[in-house]
């Protein structure tokens, strides 16, 4: 059972990550610093920010804003884009680059939230630095699905790069590279249950 939720989280997030990735860049959502992009039946239209407030807030479903005010309240940097098949919020809280995904009907899908070592959960990082305790980490992708936390934990020392996936307490390196003087070697990158190891 455990070896299926492993694998489940492992999809979920190269799913996620390459599915917002690729809306975000196949919409062309981002545009000059005046102005939104957004994709209605396979046209991108381009208005004034000043604007999409209030012409375009019937675009967003009600549903996907109520959740997104009740659970994450007061926040910065905020900045909606509507997708064929949802929208996506982007935002900073607590000085957390953060990223909301909705499906169309406004149902919450997941949260990504990116930041270093110094806001990651005490009990995390122990568990990183126990067996990785001369790497520095540089970054952080919590995962947030279904009430389940999942950590991609990015790291480096001199001689190589490793990321790790931490859930349910478990941790998987999921990739190692090592360092040279001109480009970076893989020497693995394969996705593993603990019991096939």
């Amino acid at each position: 059972m455990k070896n299926t939720l492993y694998i489940l989280a492992a999809l979920l997030f190269n799913l996620a990550m390459a599915r917002s990735n690729e809306l975000i860049s196949r919409n062309g959502l981002l545009d000059a610093k005046n102005s939104v992009r957004y994709q209605r039946n396979s046209k991108i239209d381009t208005i004034d920010r000043k604007d999409f407030a209030t012409s375009r807030l019937n675009s967003f479903s009600a549903k996907a804003v109520r959740h997104f005010e009740k659970s994450f309240g007061e926040v910065s940097e905020k900045h909606w884009y509507i997708l064929v098949d949802g929208s996506i919020a982007y935002f900073k809280k607590d000085g957390v680059q953060k990223k909301a995904a909705y499906d169309e009907s406004g149902n919450w899908l997941h949260t990504l939230s990116f930041y270093e070592e110094n806001k990651l959960p005490t009990d995390v990082r122990r568990l990183v630095k126990r067996e990785y305790y001369d790497y520095s980490i540089y970054l952080v992708v919590e995962i947030e699905k279904d009430n389940r936390m999942v950590y991609i934990v990015k790291m480096e020392n001199s001689n190589a790069l490793i990321t790790v996936r931490i859930w349910e307490d478990e941790m998987q390196e999921i990739e190692n590279y090592r360092k040279s003087s001109t480009k970076y070697l893989s020497l693995t990158c394969d996705i593993q249950t603990p019991a096939s190891r």
